[in-house]
């Protein structure tokens, strides 16, 4: 009866939003502080959630804040840890107003992929860059792959799924433009500059002004009028 009450179902969406709001305030905070609190994490890890210790971090969220970053971006998945807000967020709105505005299971999807490609995406773009952009599961991966493929065939590895990806999400629409035939305006000539075609009335006009007959004159020959 506790599980299937609906004041439970609003409790705990209620807690899945907070701690969505909870992870991307950390989250947006550790790419600015994170300079600060990595060695204040990696020294004294997870005794700096002590209510005894005497570290105090600069991230938004203080030192849990500090710690959780740590944890989904430095040995995580690096800034695809976004998706994870994401994912508390869907779930908590369902539960919360009792509908399903969102497939959860499609997000889950979505998040699984997106943390594993965009994770070894950034990692293979911004390797020489101190900030863990793809986090450990990236790194390793993307070591992995250039050490299989090299460094070529890891882009196109990359740049064929990242392109499968869009095409499933999104489904576009390929076609070829297509190309309008002009119509010719005589046999052997070629338009003349200055001339309007707009009116389709005075294109008869012009064209007999343009291509005029030959005349005959008399026992003389005949004259040849150019255009």
């Amino acid at each position: 009866e506790l599980v299937r009450d609906e004041r439970t179902h609003k409790i705990a969406g209620t807690v899945l939003l907070l701690v969505a709001a909870f992870l991307f305030v950390a989250f947006a905070s550790y790419i600015f502080t994170w300079k600060e609190d990595q060695d204040k994490v990696l020294n004294h890890g997870a005794s700096i959630l002590m209510p005894s210790a005497q570290i105090k971090t600069a991230n938004l969220l203080g030192n849990v804040g500090a710690y959780v970053s740590h944890q989904f971006f430095f040995n995580g998945f690096g800034i695809a840890s976004f998706f994870f807000s994401t994912l508390f967020f869907v779930m908590g709105a369902n539960w919360l107003f009792e509908k399903k505005l969102f497939s959860v299971w499609r997000n889950v999807r979505y998040v699984l992929l997106g943390l594993i490609f965009f994770s070894v995406v950034f990692s293979f773009l911004m390797s020489r860059n101190g900030f863990p952009w793809g986090g450990a599961v990236g790194d390793m991966i993307n070591d992995w792959l250039i050490k299989m493929l090299g460094t070529i065939g890891t882009a196109a590895v990359l740049l064929v799924t990242g392109l499968a990806y869009f095409i499933w999400r999104f489904n576009p629409a390929f076609s070829v433009p297509s190309v309008k035939k002009l119509r010719p305006i005589a046999a052997g000539r070629e338009p003349q500059e200055g001339l309007d075609f707009s009116n389709a009335a005075n294109e008869s006009e012009m064209l007999a002004d343009i291509i005029k007959p030959n005349k005959l004159k008399g026992d003389k020959g005949v004259v040849v009028i150019p255009p």
